[in-house]
């Protein structure tokens, strides 16, 4: 086959599943473009019809830019009335949120912020679940006050609280993952270092170019 290939596995233990294998491109092709500059479903379209690499002009075929590029999910959740959101095996999102900066955790507070989560870079905290006492510490430290009640700024629950509904209806951020909050700390003490910065793509692509 000449193109692209969309393939989408299974890991089960040890055990590696091929679901299936399709000769499209997927999502991630468009958004692995955008961050790097290369209109890849183009190239490949291209080849499957007789053009080689060499024709097309290609020759970095696993380029590394400079920066780091986050994706973030975009889940319309208010739309599935009653629903609390939560991870599961259904394809609900309907597009993908693109942070971009030379900072990871940067990068990674814009994606949120471009799929409707603001985090807070101060205030209030509301944790659900077991086990979290090192996470509630780490927020504790950066400065961030813990409730118990429903005025907050910030909900991170690890089970399927009736609370995250609530979040969702009142626009307000929730995390319902341990990476997720770590990162998103991570994320929030970065930002108020720097602050955000704004770059079009273009001149991202530039820098990678060596502009």
């Amino acid at each position: 086959m000449r193109g692209l290939l969309n393939v989408q596995y299974a890991v089960v233990g040890e055990e590696v599943y091929v679901l299936e294998a399709n000769p499209r491109a997927s999502r991630t092709v468009p958004f692995v473009s955008k961050a790097i500059g290369v209109p890849l479903a183009k190239l490949a379209a291209l080849i499957a019809v007789g053009k080689t690499l060499k024709e097309l002009g290609v020759r970095d075929l696993d380029p590394v830019p400079p920066y780091y590029a986050a994706k973030e999910v975009v889940i319309p959740w208010i739309k599935f009335p009653g629903v609390i959101p939560e991870l599961g095996p259904e394809m609900r999102s309907t597009g993908e949120s693109m942070g971009i900066d030379q900072d990871p955790y940067l990068a990674y507070y814009k994606a949120e912020l471009g799929a409707g989560q603001r985090l807070p870079l101060s205030g209030r905290v509301r944790f659900i679940g077991e086990g979290l006492e090192d996470l509630k510490a780490l927020y504790r430290e950066a400065g961030f006050a813990l409730t118990e009640g429903q005025d907050y700024d910030l909900l991170i629950s690890l089970v399927p609280d009736p609370e995250l509904r609530r979040a969702v209806e009142r626009g307000l951020p929730f995390i319902t993952t341990r990476e997720g909050a770590w990162w998103s700390l991570k994320a929030i003490l970065r930002a108020r270092e720097s602050g955000l910065r704004v770059q079009s793509l273009q001149d991202w692509h530039q820098k990678a170019l060596g502009g």
